[in-house]
């Protein structure tokens, strides 16, 4: 490409008078009144004015053939010239530049997703934590104690390892309430299992072999009248006898039940002790 000079700055000549001083010099002869005896000082007058108009008009005229050169000289296909000498370069950069902000921006985005990758990780061993309290499985709870996380924390390592503890202090105070609990309820159910298998054992009393002995044999009379405490009943021996070793059969252990159920053993006890001596020595076999 020819090299191309530019021009050089324009040059303009100012104008001497400024508009406030044509002003002052219009108004000097504005009210100028012309007679024949000042038609000379009235022509000087005009001369003023006028030679001030032409002076004013050459500048101008100068000023303008100046500009007209410089246009002359910098058309538009020297200014294009002009630009393109320039403007592949500014295009360039601007290229080389757009490629580093984004390179820049693309390096923050992936940070960025780095750390709220790491934070999230963090936060879901905190919701772990909550979350641990309302599990009853003690193996899990056990594992949750020693629990390890395979992932790089990286520069929030600490914070991370401070979750973690948290997670697992939460986790073993949670494993030994469950386990306090299982073994509370296991204290609840042994004794129940207690209490259902001395239901099931017949209360030891002579007076119940008596009573079967003598049911067997046949040594009870079938119509015997027993006096039981201040009650008097006419009944079978047999009866009574059946009735009360049925009752004692199925009477549960009084050192497991509660009082009225002792009372009610106690009660049927003194009611056999009160049989006539006759119907003991019968049952008795005698």
């Amino acid at each position: 490409m020819e090299n191309t000079q530019l021009a050089p700055m324009v040059q303009l000549t100012p104008f001497e008078q400024t508009k406030e001083n044509l002003v002052l010099l219009a108004l000097d002869y504005k009210n100028l009144v012309v007679t024949r005896e000042n038609l000379k000082e009235a022509n000087e007058a005009r001369l003023v004015l006028y030679r001030k108009r032409i002076e004013i008009q050459n500048v101008a005229k100068a000023n303008r053939k100046t500009i007209k050169d410089f246009l002359k000289n910098n058309n538009d296909a020297l200014e294009t010239e002009l630009i393109e000498t320039i403007e592949p370069t500014e295009i360039a950069l601007e290229d080389k530049i757009r490629v580093i902000k984004y390179q820049i921006a693309e390096e923050e985005r992936i940070e960025t997703a780095r750390i709220a990758d790491i934070k999230e990780q963090i936060e879901c061993i905190d919701r772990l934590s909550v979350l641990v309290v309302s599990i009853d499985d003690e193996k899990s709870l056990a594992d949750y104690i020693v629990v390890e996380f395979k992932y790089d924390f990286q520069e929030f390592a600490n914070e991370a390892n401070q979750s973690i503890e948290k997670l697992r202090k939460v986790a073993a105070e949670r494993l030994k309430m469950v386990v306090f609990n299982r073994q509370e309820k296991e204290k609840e159910t042994l004794a129940v299992e207690v209490k259902m298998q001395s239901f099931e054992e017949p209360i030891k009393d002579d007076s119940i072999d008596k009573a079967s002995h003598a049911l067997t044999k046949g040594f009870v009379m079938p119509n015997k009248t027993v006096q039981i405490g201040s009650n008097i009943e006419t009944k079978s021996d047999k009866d009574i006898l059946e009735d009360f070793a049925n009752r004692l059969v199925l009477l549960p252990n009084p050192h497991v039940v509660s009082d009225k159920a002792k009372k009610h053993v106690d009660y049927i006890q003194s009611m056999l002790s009160k049989l006539s001596e006759q119907t003991i020595k019968v049952a008795g076999g005698l």
